[in-house]
Formats: C-alpha cells, sequence, structure tokens
C-alpha cells in the first residue's frame, strides 16, 4: 500500500505480474528464502501470447528483459521491506543476475488497410467497439489511459484531450482528437457513463476487461490481427 501511493496504474499492474512469478516461494518464510531460489524464478519464468479465439494456444516464451527486472526490483523492495523490520540481515535479492538484453524487435503495426477496415466497422456499427479501437490507433492512447477518459477530459471546442499514465511526464498531456474520430467521440460522451468508454450500465471498465471482452473480439470479428492499439 505505501508502495503503490506514488505509482501510475500502468506501474501497479506490472507489480502485480511480477508478485504471481514469486508464488512458488509464497509458504516459505522470507528469512529462509536465498539467492538461488530466487535465481530460479529469473531463470524460468515464461508468459503465454494472447491467442484468437480460433486459434491453438500459443507456446509459452521466455520473459522480457523488462519483466525480469520488475521480478528484480520488486524482489529488493521485498527483501528490504523485511531487513526494515528485522526479519532478515541481507538483502539476497541484489545479487539476481539478469539475461543480456536483447536487440530490440521493430513492433508490428497496423497497416493502412486494417485501419480503414476497422474505420468502417465503426462507421457501419458492424463491431460494437471498432470506434474504440479506431480512437486509440489515432490517438496514441494504451488502452490503460484510454479507458481512463470522462466528460472532464475531452475539449471538443479545442478537439483535445487531456490525459497520461506512464510517466511523470506523461501526466496530464495535451493530445489532438483526429478530425474523423469527433464523432465517436461525442457518441461515446453522449451515453452518460462513468467515464467516456463504460459498459452498458455506465460503469468503468478495467483494461483486462476491455482486452478480454472487447478489444480482441472486436479485432477477430473485423478479421485484422490482434495487435496493440
Amino acid at each position: 500500500a505505501i508502495k503503490f501511493r506514488n505509482l501510475s496504474r500502468d506501474t501497479q499492474n506490472s507489480y502485480t505480474a511480477a508478485w504471481k512469478y514469486l508464488m512458488p516461494l509464497k509458504d516459505i518464510p522470507i528469512k529462509n528464502i536465498r539467492t538461488g531460489q530466487l535465481q530460479k524464478i529469473i531463470d524460468t519464468a515464461t508468459y503465454r501470447p494472447q491467442s484468437k479465439k480460433s486459434e491453438k494456444p500459443k507456446p509459452e516464451r521466455r520473459c522480457s528483459r523488462s519483466t525480469l527486472e520488475k521480478i528484480k526490483a520488486l524482489s529488493v523492495m521485498l527483501w528490504d521491506y523485511a531487513m526494515q523490520n528485522d526479519v532478515v540481515e541481507k538483502n539476497y535479492a541484489k545479487f539476481l543476475s539478469l539475461p543480456k538484453s536483447q536487440h530490440r524487435t521493430e513492433k508490428e503495426h497496423f497497416t493502412s488497410i486494417e485501419v480503414a477496415k476497422i474505420k468502417a466497422a465503426a462507421d457501419a456499427h458492424t463491431a460494437p467497439w471498432a470506434d474504440c479501437v479506431y480512437m486509440m490507433i489515432k490517438s496514441g492512447f494504451r488502452i490503460s489511459e484510454f479507458l481512463m477518459l470522462d466528460r472532464f477530459s475531452v475539449d471538443l471546442e479545442r478537439q483535445t484531450f487531456r490525459a497520461g499514465l506512464k510517466t511523470e511526464a506523461g501526466f496530464d498531456r495535451i493530445v489532438p482528437i483526429h478530425p474523423s474520430c469527433v464523432s465517436f467521440v461525442r457518441r461515446r460522451l453522449a451515453q452518460g457513463g462513468e467515464r467516456m468508454v463504460c459498459k452498458s450500465d455506465g460503469s468503468a471498465m478495467t483494461p483486462n476487461y476491455f482486452r478480454k471482452y472487447c478489444y480482441y473480439p472486436t479485432l477477430e470479428a473485423i478479421g485484422v490481427r490482434a495487435l496493440n492499439p
């Protein structure tokens, strides 16, 4: 609770995800855990990429260095907390070794044809959340940032959003509303929900809920690859 107080929602989610990787050690008193046990978690950490409903489950992959860095950082904080409370005398997490950084591969992007298909579905109302996918592509918002938008974040007169989550510099940044998105923004705001994009009862959505029940099903229905916005 203390650490999360000054962290963005994205950073909180990343630490929550890192916590799950430490679950094999949950029944061992922290004073009995050594570097080797933590290193094994770093060395064997994997994840399973998102698959479409029509696809076979994709094979597990090794976690990225950034994920492993979060696991190490969380471990260091846990052991620091234990030291502050005289539970342990040494921070074994500080001795963890991470793999060398790999060259970053170019991320895949939606093609202009795919963006046009999403826009067409949004205009024709053939996919309920296509307008949201299109607005994220045109604004550059992450899903978590996009779902935070409410009527106070939107200035239709100046055609701008005011939002941002990931970094301190990202807070309250001004993002233009693309002219082709103005009608979608108006329609979403007219629903009068807690946020600009919300459930049918007007309540806010979590990023995980949106990904699972709105975002990926929409891309599948339109026939577009399951890429990040």
